[in-house]
């Protein structure tokens, strides 16, 4: 997470330094005024654009489930991009719970900041 992920309301549930699961390497033009929210291997990973809008690229809600499905699922794609699926496994397997816990976080904060332009 960069500095200014720390004073954001949505992205503040983050430490500093996340382990999020990433497996594609897309890359594009931030928005004019976008400020970026977390990077990871110097790509962004996440950013605001305004008082409202979020983008993030980085998958905090995976679990062992989760990873299998999309194993099962995009197996192809894994081994086309040279994707350590054994290391994925690893590292969501050490760090789902927390995950689950930074999920439940996110959203409540993405779900606070809806009420409040909603009751405007």
């Amino acid at each position: 997470m960069t500095p200014d992920a720390k004073t954001d309301p949505l992205l503040t549930v983050f430490s500093p330094i996340f382990v999020g699961l990433q497996f594609y390497y897309v890359t594009f033009e931030l928005p004019e005024n976008a400020k970026v929210l977390a990077t990871a291997q110097c790509m962004i990973q996440g950013y605001r654009s305004g008082p409202n809008t979020w983008a993030t690229q980085f998958h905090s809600q995976t679990n062992p489930s989760i990873v299998d499905g999309w194993v099962g699922t995009y197996q192809s794609r894994f081994d086309a991009q040279e994707v350590n699926v054994d290391s994925m496994r690893s590292t969501t397997g050490q760090h789902w719970r927390k995950h689950r816990e930074i999920s439940t976080n996110f959203g409540a904060a993405f779900a606070r900041i809806v009420l409040t332009y909603s009751t405007e």
